[in-house]
């Protein structure tokens, strides 16, 4: 399985800049989620 979804990565060849905008976004974006929850339980 394992084999199977280090193929699949190699193949999709993506950028290091993209894949690290990808991860500051969905960073940036549960944090807000988590602030807004905060902030509706407050």
């Amino acid at each position: 399985m394992f084999r199977r979804a280090d193929c699949r990565y190699s193949k999709m060849k993506i950028p290091d800049n993209l894949s690290i905008a990808v991860a500051l976004f969905v960073i940036s974006a549960s944090i807000s989620a988590l602030i807004i929850a905060f902030a509706q339980h407050a």
